[in-house]
């Protein structure tokens, strides 16, 4: 059936595969091969699986360089409509040819292949210098490949669409048979970096160095730190510019993933405290809006985050109320210490002014008392545990920062209006038989 489909949208295709290698094994043989190699399996099971064959690699371990390429799995598959059949024609009739046409030409041998990495397919082509020539610059192929697979994208697949790109990576030469599956990991995260350049373009190690701008966590702090006044303000044109100094001119040129998710940490951590400072109900789900496994490039995650916090202060606007410096950072801490044994002395402390002057300023801009506020919170997180553990009521207490259970029965009863257990009864969410 699935030759059949090959056959009626691309004529020839199974004709295709089954010659795709010049070994006498066949694809699915070459797939299961370099799934040991790549995945780090022992030298010795690997030359068992050729020579079951009768064999030999198409490149020599000791001396071999990993190309990584095409353009991200998102695009072919949840933009463009892509399934396998057609991944696998793209590969059988367009990217082997020009791999092998270039590896032929630049003076190399090897073996290409699609290869799933971390939930993402990838064009893969293992290469060493043919013995006896002096190859060309594996660079130069590299360049001269990523330019051409773009041409035959934008024919097949992209159109009139500008907006993706093939990207390459290409890593310094294996020296050690031991030394190729934690490089094509390597690679393969390199590969990954088109989600900062989003460009037809190289990237090895050395221009990873060269290219990237490191951002540390003190600058995300003190950008978050206005973001977060702009929200509380209404602010969006500023709240806008701050995220997209953030995101398109800092963080775009370091390549760093692990800041980007710092980032996007932030940003969740900005509306949730600001949706409590100002007690407004956030519907759009901000996990999944701060998931950066859902982003193609920075620009996309950029753009969705301004969008959030655009609408966050346009929110603030229709509420017109107006909060200080001491009543924000005392909502921050409570938000950060409610579960300890917190009293309006240790955050006067922590705004560095006396309790009685916190206590005025919080009531006359948040309409309570600092304790109504902390209880109030409280019992929220209290619903939440009741709703979604299986934690009993005096754990669910202890972890809201409460000690004594009969006092929080009495706080929940009256800030919710049922018991605890009737809460959860009526608003549990895992099914009954794995409640305690």
């Amino acid at each position: 059936m699935g030759n059949l489909y090959y056959d009626e949208k691309y004529p020839g295709l199974s004709e295709a595969i089954s010659r795709c290698y010049p070994m006498n094994m066949n694809i699915m043989d070459v797939l299961f091969h370099f799934s040991e190699l790549l995945s780090g399996h022992e030298r010795e099971a690997v030359d068992h699986t050729f020579s079951e064959y009768g064999d030999r690699p198409p490149f020599r371990y000791e001396d071999c360089r990993i190309l990584v390429t095409g353009i991200p799995t998102q695009v072919y598959h949840d933009i463009f409509g892509w399934r396998q059949p057609d991944a696998m024609a793209f590969f059988t009739l367009d990217y082997k040819p020009l791999a092998d046409e270039l590896l032929e030409r630049y003076g190399w041998e090897g073996i290409s292949l699609i290869y799933l990495f971390d939930g993402k397919k990838r064009l893969v082509t293992i290469f060493s210098p043919r013995e006896g020539e002096r190859p060309g610059e594996a660079l130069a192929l590299a360049e001269e490949l990523t330019v051409r697979l773009q041409k035959r994208y934008e024919e097949k697949l992209l159109k009139e669409e500008g907006g993706y790109c093939t990207f390459t990576a290409l890593s310094d030469p294996v020296s050690h048979f031991e030394d190729i599956a934690p490089t094509f990991t390597r690679t393969s995260e390199m590969a990954g970096c088109a989600f900062f350049r989003m460009e037809p373009l190289t990237l090895t190690v050395q221009r990873l160095e060269e290219w990237s701008c490191p951002v540390d966590v003190v600058y995300l702090n003190e950008r978050f730190n206005a973001l977060q006044d702009a929200v509380l303000g209404g602010d969006a044109p500023r709240a806008a510019a701050i995220l997209e100094e953030v995101f398109l001119t800092r963080l775009k040129q370091s390549f760093q993933f692990r800041r980007v998710e710092d980032a996007l940490a932030y940003f969740k951590n900005v509306i949730r405290t600001a949706g409590l400072i100002r007690d407004l109900a956030w519907e759009e789900d901000l996990d999944q809006l701060c998931d950066l496994g859902r982003y193609i490039t920075i620009e996309d995650c950029c753009r969705a985050l301004v969008h959030a916090a655009e609408e966050f202060c346009r929110q603030v606007g229709r509420t017109g109320r107006q909060f200080g410096r001491l009543t924000k950072e005392a909502v921050y801490y409570i938000h950060a210490h409610y579960m300890e044994d917190l009293s309006l002395g240790d955050i006067a402390e922590y705004v560095n002014v006396v309790p009685t002057y916190l206590s005025s300023v919080f009531r006359r801009e948040m309409g309570q008392t600092v304790n109504n506020y902390l209880v109030a919170l409280r019992m929220r997180k209290a619903q939440e545990f009741l709703a979604s553990t299986n934690l009993k009521v005096a754990e669910i207490a202890q972890a809201v920062g409460i000690r004594n259970t009969r006092y929080f029965s009495a706080c929940f009863k009256k800030e919710v209006g049922q018991s605890p257990n009737d809460y959860r009864e009526a608003h549990r969410i895992l099914p009954r038989e794995q409640r305690s």
